[in-house]
């Protein structure tokens, strides 16, 4: 069952044909209107800056977080689909308890077998070492 629902769930992310796009950011007021790279030694963009002061809003952030920020990115749709396969798993595992009986009453059931079939053991044996003795 579980392999089924595997290749349910793969068939149907790629039928759909991904995940559904991000809404575009809200603009803020005096933003930049475009991305900057800043390298060591360069000059800024006049756009960006005037004799040392900034002309609109931004964030200035390190290549290293950038790349790490894009490869979290990227990874968000496997996300999604082990989300995805999580929640149709524990939908499955829902409906298998629900079929199935109480699993303490298969407990307290073997218990009952198992103390029937040692009384009689032990009745068998009883009766028959009264029986021995008695003679």
């Amino acid at each position: 069952m579980g392999r089924g629902v595997t290749w349910l769930l793969l068939v149907s992310i790629a039928w759909g044909g991904g995940t559904v796009p991000s809404l575009p950011p809200v603009p803020v007021a005096g933003e930049c209107h475009r991305s900057y790279a800043i390298t060591v030694g360069d000059l800024l963009d006049p756009t960006l800056a005037a004799d040392g002061v900034a002309l609109c809003r931004g964030v200035v952030v390190p290549t290293s977080k950038l790349a790490y920020l894009l490869s979290v990115e990227a990874e968000t749709p496997l996300h999604l689909a082990d989300i995805a396969a999580l929640k149709s798993q524990r939908a499955a595992l829902r409906r298998q308890l629900n079929e199935q009986a109480v699993p303490w009453w298969h407990r307290a059931q073997g218990a009952a077998v198992a103390a029937i079939v040692t009384s009689a053991i032990w009745g068998a044996w009883y009766t028959k070492h009264t029986a021995e003795v008695n003679r």
